[in-house]
């Protein structure tokens, strides 16, 4: 048992860690921070001043919307490489995240804007079926070799190009073959 003079009480330490009362609760029962010391008697918990690193780490975490699993996570490994990894990950999905807020206020901009000419109906996503995802690869794939072989293509047909290359790609990769994937990798390359 810890000296109890060398523990900060749980109302001290969430004041030097930037956290609640409350969270440090929570996270002693998730057993993401335990403390260091429980009173039997009363069920009050100290903490060491080292663990302090540990309480900044999940409160800086947190304020970034990183989930507590994925915070335990980082805090299981000493890997370098791999705190990286977890992090692109949650970078990823915040990213993904922001993406469809960014959609969502285009789209209530459109509906409450005073323009007669805006749009007034939420556009509604369609799923593309496989048999159309295939026509388009081809033909996008097709396409791009025709602007290809073009001698004196314009700055707007090499646009064109190079975005008829990667949409290929793209629907070959829903819906085809490792040979499709290496055409159209190949392709972009070329573009």
């Amino acid at each position: 048992m810890p000296r109890m003079d060398d523990l900060l009480t749980i109302g001290r330490f969430a004041r030097l860690a930037g956290l609640s009362v409350g969270a440090l609760r929570h996270y002693d029962e998730l057993d993401l921070l335990r403390p260091a010391h429980v009173d039997e008697w009363t069920n009050y918990r100290s903490y060491r001043r080292e663990q302090l690193d540990t309480a900044r780490t999940i409160a800086r975490m947190r304020d970034l919307e990183v989930p507590l699993e994925t915070i335990r996570d980082l805090l299981r490994t000493d890997d370098p490489a791999e705190r990286r990894r977890i992090l692109r990950e949650h970078r990823s999905r915040i990213e993904a995240r922001t993406f469809r807020l960014q959609r969502v206020l285009h789209i209530l901009g459109q509906l409450s804007s005073e323009d007669p000419n805006a749009v007034t109906t939420i556009p509604i996503p369609t799923e593309i079926d496989p048999a159309t995802r295939r026509t388009l690869a081809v033909d996008l794939f097709n396409h791009t070799w025709t602007l290809l072989e073009k001698p004196d293509r314009t700055p707007e047909q090499d646009d064109e190009m190079i975005h008829a290359a990667h949409a290929s790609r793209y629907h070959w990769g829903e819906i085809g073959e490792p040979v499709n994937f290496a055409r159209g990798e190949w392709q972009c390359s070329r573009v």
